[in-house]
């Protein structure tokens, strides 16, 4: 698990409060409270998860590609838990192949299956591999990111 922008803002606010609390008094038990409940969120985030089993990701690619004609790689994702995901994929770079974003992410509602596609455009002909995939999701609090890495040769 890795901490998110939001949790790095959270904790950036803490310290501007603190910086200023030698002026403003009132300022320390802000800042107190607040990383309390900071360190509350951040232990429900954790305790919330989901576990990755409950997450699969499938790629599919197109039956053929075609030299510098744009193409769609499918991704299905299934949440097999009851919480809403936001969820990224990264493929690991692929010789024959430029992606138009080198991340995808989207949104997976709760016990439910989703479908992303992201365009790429083969620039090179002959035989390549697309390897492994890195999924990162978060839940709806999106304190801490979870990441795994998926083996997915194709």
């Amino acid at each position: 698990m890795w901490v998110t922008a939001r949790f790095l803002w959270i904790l950036a606010a803490i310290a501007l409060l603190l910086a200023c609390a030698p002026d403003i008094s009132l300022f320390v038990p802000l800042a107190i409270a607040m990383g309390a409940a900071l360190a509350v969120a951040t232990l429900v985030d954790a305790a919330i998860g989901p576990p990755a089993k409950l997450i699969s990701v499938v790629r599919t690619p197109p039956a053929h590609f075609a030299l510098r004609t744009r193409a769609e790689l499918s991704y299905t994702i299934e949440n097999a838990s009851t919480r809403s995901l936001r969820i990224g994929i990264i493929e690991t770079p692929v010789r024959a192949l430029r992606f138009d974003v080198d991340e995808l992410d989207g949104e997976v509602p709760p016990r439910s299956r989703t479908q992303l596609v992201r365009a790429v455009t083969p620039l090179s002909r002959g035989a390549d591999e697309l390897k492994t995939m890195y999924v990162w999701y978060e839940n709806r609090i999106g304190l801490l990111r979870r990441r795994r890495r998926i083996e997915a040769s194709t």
